[in-house]
């Protein structure tokens, strides 16, 4: 009979949460450690980025609350017929690339420049995130999983504040470091602000709720929360006054939101026998295209293009990763196993690659030119690294 491993089961369930929070089709990480090792790169023929370079103002997550009459069943599910929206690709934000933490050993958090920062905590560590200034925010679990804490750390890795929090929900961060949110163990939703030590209560949600994406810092934050709704979820923007619906007409889930903060990615809701998830336009309430071939939606740095996975997984991997355009269309396909992907900068993306049955798992870069780096690794031990939460 195998060893109880309590540390495998506690990133078990965490990455079934984290990887999606509906229901999945079923397959394990044998499965995906079975497929072949080699990364098979399918161009696809004619596929440009169509991103127009034009700089657009902030809107505010109040312009957000726009309600308009346009459903989503009356978008062609067969793909987008929209003019690409604009981007500010000429001031992107200032962020650093993307850090993982190894996890074979008391914890250790990377980045790819080759700096490291060791927390002195004591647990597991289940997802974390920059807090600003070189300042990071832990969600640590006990040994067994039953109880987590959200705790910040400093550039030395000493512990600056700690708080009791749902162990069930991870973390939710900006693209501009400017505030972290979560939900403490009371199911309100808390937020630490760049340069604060202690977090502000911003109000009791429903459990079940899910923290997404801080938005619209500084001049009025909110966080995305998708909350339970009947049998479904249903998205809230929550702000230091309240919570308000948030285009739950559209989405009834949000993956992520563009760092101009004028489209977002989600679920559709209504389709029971398939999945399918849209790219919202916020300014103009409108949903510009649907997919049902690719899911987890999330906008590169500069928002001109989107990492995709299949639309369903379920939490412990996938077996293809998608780099699309704003439009829908599928710039580049990749195949391989996959327990992790993130955006790092705008040109570049990280992965936590598996391999066949026994063979090691590593940390790999991805470029749009199609070139990789292996940045750690190889490690032969299950579940060894977590991307950064952004």
């Amino acid at each position: 009979m195998p060893e109880h491993d309590p540390l495998q089961e506690t990133l078990h369930l965490l990455l079934r949460e984290r990887a999606d929070d509906v229901a999945h089709t079923r397959f394990g990480l044998d499965v995906v450690r079975g497929r072949a090792r080699t990364i098979h790169r399918r161009r696809v023929a004619g596929a440009t980025t169509a991103a127009a370079l034009a700089v657009v103002a902030l809107v505010v997550p109040t312009a957000m609350l726009v309600r308009g009459d346009l459903r989503a069943d009356s978008v062609d599910p067969a793909g987008p017929s929209h003019t690409p929206s604009a981007i500010d690709t000429a001031n992107p934000q200032p962020r650093g690339p993307l850090a993982w933490a190894d996890l074979t050993g008391p914890p250790v958090i990377h980045t790819d420049d080759g700096s490291t920062l060791r927390p002195q905590v004591d647990g597991q560590l289940l997802s974390f995130a920059a807090a600003g200034d070189d300042r990071w925010l832990l969600q640590v679990s006990d040994d067994q999983g039953r109880s987590a804490e959200a705790v910040l750390i400093d550039d030395t890795g000493t512990v600056v504040m700690r708080q009791a929090m749902d162990s069930n929900m991870g973390l939710a961060g900006s693209d501009d470091e400017l505030a972290v949110a979560w939900l403490d163990s009371k199911h309100h939703v808390v937020v630490l602000n760049r340069g604060d030590e202690r977090p502000e209560d911003w109000g009791e949600v429903p459990d079940g709720s899910k923290p997404v994406e801080v938005v619209g810092c500084p001049d009025e934050c909110g966080v995305v929360v998708n909350e339970p709704f009947e049998f479904t979820m249903t998205p809230y923007l929550v702000t230091a006054d309240g919570a308000s619906g948030w285009h739950g007409e559209w989405l009834s889930q949000v993956t992520d939101v563009s760092p101009d903060g004028r489209l977002a990615t989600g679920l559709l809701p209504g389709n029971e026998e398939k999945l399918c998830w849209g790219l919202l336009d916020l300014e103009r309430n409108r949903l510009e295209w649907r997919t049902c071939e690719q899911g987890n939606l999330t906008f590169s740095p500069d928002g001109s293009r989107l990492l995709a996975t299949p639309p369903t997984t379920d939490g412990f991997g996938f077996f293809t990763e998608y780099l699309l355009d704003l439009d829908g269309g599928v710039l580049d396909t990749i195949d391989g196993g996959f327990t992790g992907q993130a955006w790092s900068t705008s040109t570049s993306w990280l992965t936590v690659d598996t391999a066949s049955e026994g063979a090691p798992t590593t940390v790999v870069r991805h470029d749009l030119d199609g070139s990789t780096e292996v940045l750690d690794g190889p490690v032969s031990e299950s579940f060894p690294f977590l991307l950064e939460t952004r």
